[in-house]
């Protein structure tokens, strides 16, 4: 009997010295192969470039996917006046109240269920999308290192976006 309970006890101080790989993971591995700036490879990057349809309801999920990137993505940030030259051109301040609530809740929709995988990916594609030549507000977002600041949680995976304000 003792021999059993030196045993557990043993085990038990073993596993609880043990440092929890997956705790170190950013990310799971799987991911890693997807997580590229080329739209061939990354599906996120085709999904949120895909046009919204008429209005000022894609230049502002472009504006908000910019702000994300540059405050989700490690060594990112977001020019504040690109961005803003990017709403200005594109009509969005010119819009009516009830107009712009209107595109900024399709833009929102879009944006909805949005979770760490895509973070993730987006966070890889971020040159191609907000780059020097990129797809929707050409130098909007400084690159950074390709990945989220934060670790994945599996328990956790959806983000919670903020509203959009112009």
């Amino acid at each position: 009997m003792r021999k059993i309970t030196a045993s557990l006890l043993i085990a038990l101080a073993t596993s609880l010295a043990a440092p929890d790989v997956r705790a170190a993971e950013k990310f799971p591995a799987s991911w890693r192969r997807t997580m590229s700036n080329d739209p061939g490879v990354n599906s996120y990057l085709v999904k949120y470039t895909a046009p919204l349809g008429a209005g000022a309801a894609g230049a502002i999920r472009n504006v908000m996917l910019a702000r994300m990137l540059g405050a989700l993505c490690q060594g990112s940030a977001t020019d504040k006046k690109i961005v803003g030259a990017h709403l200005t051109g594109a009509g969005v301040a010119a819009l009516a109240k009830d107009e712009l609530k209107a595109q900024a809740f399709l833009a929102e929709a879009s944006l909805r269920g949005f979770d760490y995988r895509a973070l993730a990916h987006l966070c890889a594609g971020t040159d191609y999308l907000f780059g020097s030549e990129g797809v929707m507000i050409a130098k909007a977002v400084k690159p950074g290192k390709g990945e989220p600041k934060k670790a994945y949680d599996p328990a956790n995976p959806y983000i919670l976006l903020p509203a959009f304000k112009p």
